[in-house]
């Protein structure tokens, strides 16, 4: 998958190239005023299991532009998105079943079925603060792509 503003220096030895992700600071670029601006930026509202790729393609018709949504709305493109209920479920499991597995308290059935409600409760809780997503709007993205650029990253 290409980036189109996530690109960092490189670091290399005899054994291995890699990219240095301390060499960018694109936390700048939340300091654009028109990221602010509803002339350029509106908010959707996300269904379970939309990839940051498929938004950036439905809207730009790249998926491109995928890193570009993730640093302006500050998100993990993998755990901080929507997710729908079997997978929720799966994720407040693996949770509890770690937290208990070292439990030898004569309560381990009622602590796993409370347990797995407030864990449900709040992964629940993530997922609708996540399904709201703030993006560029796309008759609008050359003009703030020209604006990074500008910036000393």
């Amino acid at each position: 998958m290409k980036n189109s503003i996530l690109k960092y220096d490189k670091i290399s030895s005899k054994s291995f190239t890699s990219e240095d992700y301390t060499s960018k600071k694109y936390r700048k670029i939340l300091e654009i005023p028109e990221l602010n601006n509803t002339d350029y930026i509106e908010y959707i509202e996300l269904i379970d299991d939309q990839k940051i790729e498929q938004i950036s393609y439905t809207l730009y018709g790249t998926p491109d532009y995928w890193d570009l949504l993730v640093l302006i709305n500050d998100r993990d493109p993998l755990f901080d998105m929507s997710y729908n209920f079997d997978i929720q479920e799966a994720i407040a499991e693996d949770i509890v079943q770690k937290y208990l597995s070292d439990y030898s308290g004569i309560y381990k059935g009622n602590t796993y079925t409370r347990m797995k409600e407030y864990v449900m409760y709040k992964i629940d809780k993530e997922t609708e603060e996540n399904r709201t997503l703030k993006i560029i709007k796309p008759s609008r993205i050359q003009e703030i792509l020209k604006l990074i650029n500008l910036l000393d990253i």
